[in-house]
């Protein structure tokens, strides 16, 4: 499932709903290597140089949380958007 975030949220790639308990969706610019996440808890983070088969181990893990803290977090360029 696609979801836009909210009506006034900036206009920020789409996303993927994931099922996490901490994780609420997923988006990618594999042209960027740009990947976003959108946490359940409100915020909106961006992580650069992300490669494809990274964003795809977030994708297809059993455990999306653990995949993201142990191959993403604080392993690539982040910035808040929200």
């Amino acid at each position: 499932m696609f979801t836009n975030l909210s009506a006034s949220s900036p206009p920020f790639m789409r996303h993927v709903n994931v099922r996490s308990s901490n994780i609420l969706s997923v988006g990618y610019d594999p042209s960027l290597e740009v990947l976003e996440v959108a946490f359940r808890s409100g915020g909106l983070y961006s992580y650069a140089g992300v490669p494809h088969p990274v964003y795809d181990g977030l994708m297809n893990a059993a455990s999306h949380g653990k995949y993201f803290d142990q191959w993403i977090k604080n392993r690539y360029p982040t910035k808040k958007l929200r």
